[in-house]
């Protein structure tokens, strides 16, 4: 397995994107909802591109070349990059300038030029699930996607909630030196219903519970 699922804090990380069309438009606004920074550079933006409001995308419209010309000085804040143009040697080009820059690539159209994958994600509240065949098979990757996306109908999120602030609340009194088991706790919560949760939850707030 040559690729390893890493989740990574995009907060303050700088994302370069070279293309603006559908692809990389799909990429900039699964990046932006992750609170990355966004440097989009393309002679052409899609409607897409266009009707995105955010602080944190910057859009250059010009060739890269032109655009490494006149502002290459904001590739030192850029940590990864995605080459998305139409064009193969063009992509091809901009990833050896990467690699020179030591920026983790990602090129669109050829894996081996690549240093990482962006895998297919279901985002649904608190949950992001990655789904990655390395990219031997989307077709088998949105099976699955598909699949996942229905089992999540039967969840009780709110419940999961629940669970998750008593955690919050049980790590936070292990810190101080109370023996919990945080796991064991939280594992036989999931067995019970969702109102035995939120009395638990109110009774560690020291809330008053009503029977």
């Amino acid at each position: 397995m040559r690729y390893y699922p890493l989740y990574i804090d995009m907060k303050e990380k700088t994302f370069l994107v070279v293309g603006g069309g559908r692809v990389a438009c799909r990429k900039a606004r699964s990046l932006l909802r992750s609170e990355a920074s966004l440097i989009v550079i393309s002679k052409e933006f899609s409607k897409g591109f266009r009707r995105i409001e955010d602080e944190r995308l910057s859009l250059y419209r010009m060739s890269a070349e032109e655009f490494f010309e006149k502002h290459g000085n904001l590739l030192d804040k850029v940590d990864f990059a995605l080459l998305a143009t139409d064009d193969r040697e063009v992509n091809r080009r901009l990833a050896e300038r990467m690699k020179e820059l030591r920026i983790l690539t990602l090129v669109a159209d050829e894996k081996e030029e690549s240093d990482f994958i962006m895998p297919s994600v279901i985002e649904k509240e608190m949950l992001r699930i990655a789904i990655s065949t390395e990219g031997g098979s989307p077709v088998i990757s949105k099976m699955i996607k598909s699949r996942i996306e229905e089992a999540l109908f039967d969840i009780d999120f709110e419940k999961l909630r629940y669970i998750e602030e008593v955690r919050r609340i049980s790590v936070e009194a292990s810190k101080r030196g109370e023996k919990k088991d945080v796991a064991g706790i939280c594992e036989e919560l999931l067995k019970s219903d969702k109102m035995e949760v939120e009395t638990y939850l109110k009774k560690i707030k020291g809330e008053e519970v009503w029977k």
